[in-house]
């Protein structure tokens, strides 16, 4: 039960009916009051600006960060064809530093689990019920490039944040049985099977993230996967294929040559370097994985007709239809309606982002507990 295909997503999830898990906040107050600019106007070094500062495109339409290589926005959809790279906020590194504010809104997060060295929160873009993002917090590490110069190390973090996420779905959603039985479908689901992880590249969050995916993909956002904007080419790094990356470099008499013009490779090239120097083919391991969200999504979701009020429809390319959906309720009369609005209202109905949300219907949040100063911070940069 997919619940989408490309042309077609299932929406207005019936109150009640898909079942949620409350997050786990420690600490409520920050260790930093302020934004991230008053930060750095504070601690004004060099490596305090590489920290807390990304260059993105940002969306026009719904104000999304997306990565400077995305010629479309991954939340909705719109072109960012004439869209010029800006600066913003590291939130990630914020996270870690606690600081209160990013200059236009709260730093509270949705915290899973945390640890003096890791912390696991709720994607707030999340494409699945339980979508994580994992992060060191003892150490800076742009994106996961940078494993390679210590692939040693770098592969036992990544192992420990993959670890902590699977943690925090065993001992929180799979205890649960409301959520198992109105999310997924029958069979259990085999953490070492059955989750999509990896890395983006460029990340739109300049700091070392695992995307830790639980199938099945929210109907929408199954029906973007259709429409080939998730998971993309050269862009999304399944974890199967950096971790065998890394592996091999561990097991190499001469290690790959990592030296400053490294870093200044495409990822084109990169690619085509770790695929002959470490004779793993990353268009093979992108292939597999990208099925493998067909047959999961399938597989594992229980996304029917009866728990939804319709169905959204992509509308054909007509300019006066660009940017709108068609929703097709089961009773009465269809109607337009602006995707990235759509889009939004079905994301709040179906994440774990921010549970319980508040008596005025906002998603709750908190701080990191073991919030780091600069010092203790080790860079890979």
């Amino acid at each position: 039960m997919a619940g989408a295909g490309e042309t077609w997503f299932l929406g207005g999830a019936k109150s009640g009916v898909y079942k949620t898990v409350r997050n786990r906040i420690s600490a409520t107050r920050p260790a930093q009051f302020g934004t991230v600019q008053e930060f750095c106007s504070k601690h004004n070094e060099k490596r305090t600006r590489q920290m807390l500062f990304n260059s993105v495109k940002m969306c026009p339409k719904c104000g999304k960060p997306c990565a400077v290589t995305l010629s479309s926005c991954n939340r909705c959809n719109a072109s960012l064809g004439n869209v010029g790279v800006s600066e913003t906020p590291n939130l990630f590194s914020a996270f870690i530093l606690g600081i209160e504010n990013s200059g236009t809104f709260p730093l509270k997060i949705s915290i899973r689990h945390e640890t003096e060295s890791i912390l696991v929160f709720d994607d707030p873009l999340a494409l699945s019920p339980a979508h994580f993002c994992a992060i060191p917090t003892t150490d800076f590490i742009p994106d996961w490039r940078y494993l390679l110069y210590k692939p040693k190390r770098g592969l036992e973090l990544v192992k420990s944040l993959v670890n902590a996420c699977h943690k925090v779905l065993r001992e929180q959603f799979l205890e649960s049985k409301e959520w198992k039985m109105s999310v997924l479908q029958g069979a259990e689901i085999d953490t070492n099977q059955d989750i999509l992880m990896g890395f983006n590249y460029p990340p739109s969050q300049n700091q070392l993230h695992v995307q830790y995916i639980t199938p099945p993909l929210m109907p929408h956002q199954y029906n973007m996967h259709c429409r080939g904007q998730h998971f993309t080419f050269n862009r999304f790094f399944p974890i199967s294929y950096v971790e065998q990356c890394l592996g091999a470099l561990i097991e190499k008499s001469d290690p790959l040559e990592v030296d400053n013009s490294f870093l200044d490779l495409s990822i084109d090239d990169l690619v085509a370097k770790l695929d002959k120097d470490c004779g793993i083919s990353y268009k093979d391991e992108h292939s597999m994985f990208f099925s493998r969200v067909y047959k999961l999504q399938e597989k594992l979701g229980r996304w029917t007709t009866e728990n939804f009020e319709g169905v959204y429809q992509i509308p054909n390319n007509a300019d006066d239809k660009k940017g709108k959906l068609l929703f097709k309720p089961l009773q009465g009369e269809s109607f337009y309606v602006d995707e990235p609005l759509a889009i939004g209202e079905e994301k709040k109905k179906l994440q774990n982002y921010g549970r319980d949300y508040d008596e005025n219907g906002n998603p709750s949040g908190g701080f990191y507990a073991f919030p780091k100063s600069l010092d203790e911070i080790n860079m890979w940069c």
